[in-house]
């Protein structure tokens, strides 16, 4: 499995699982963005996780006709966070945004 930035590079760390009919396999992808399952056969989905981001992905449907994926991920779109009508509360110096669900921001004056 190939994992690249959508200029074409690689992108490395890239944790990833794949589901078979026999369970789940798990791999990272290395500097050159590939992450090699030679014990899957014939892969179903496949999950990424980007554990710096705490993004999970997937799962993503694969044919398992086919042994060889590439999947592009789009690493400035993981790191911006969009705000539509989103209340922030001031702690201190900081202002801290809660969302239901997700882990508080907190955003300090450097």
């Amino acid at each position: 499995m190939f994992v690249k930035a959508p200029n074409g590079r690689p992108v490395e760390n890239i944790d990833v699982a794949v589901k078979t009919a026999e369970g789940q396999v798990k791999g990272r992808t290395t500097a050159e963005g590939v992450v090699w399952f030679g014990e899957a056969q014939k892969p179903r989905e496949a999950l990424f996780s980007i554990r710096v981001y705490d993004l999970e992905a997937g799962p993503y449907p694969l044919n398992e006709a086919y042994n060889e994926f590439h999947f592009e991920i789009n690493g400035k779109a993981i790191t911006e966070t969009h705000f539509k009508d989103e209340r922030l509360k001031i702690e201190g110096k900081a202002l801290v945004l809660a969302r239901e669900g997700d882990p508080a921001m907190r955003y300090e004056r450097q």
